[in-house]
């Protein structure tokens, strides 16, 4: 995609026509540049590696980085379909670990979080916030 977009560039640039026709190949330019970065950028969710265990889940990162988030308390799913993905964290402001709906084995990695992990339901935390 990022040659098809400097090729356009290029011809934009070099072809001596009038300037409404050569504003068709940078147009063309700018739709494959923001579908080649939108491509890099789902590319590199897919190279985290998620790791489920009884206790905690980890995401870990090709440069050895990890985030984990420990299965020791009431935990928060946030779906977010726009982005086509689930965000698992144990509160609100955490941005937590992040499961990307078209990574492979998603349906199971949902199973066994929600086996392992504790969830506070929409009843409990209504009834909370109406007891204060």
């Amino acid at each position: 995609m990022w040659v098809i977009a400097l090729t356009m560039l290029a011809i934009a640039a070099l072809v001596p026509a009038p300037l409404w026709l050569r504003c068709l190949p940078v147009a063309l330019a700018a739709c494959c540049a923001y579908g080649a970065w939108s491509a890099a950028c789902s590319e590199r969710s897919y190279d985290s590696l998620i790791e489920i265990t009884p206790f905690r889940v980890s995401e870990l990162f090709p440069d050895g980085r990890m985030r984990t988030v420990l299965f020791n308390g009431y935990l928060e799913l946030h779906h977010e379909p726009k982005l086509r993905q689930l965000r698992l964290t144990p509160n609100p402001q955490d941005p937590g670990i992040i499961l990307d709906f078209r990574r492979m084995g998603f349906d199971r990695m949902v199973e066994l979080i929600v086996r392992y992990g504790r969830f506070r339901s929409d009843s409990t935390t209504s009834a909370s916030a109406n007891d204060s």
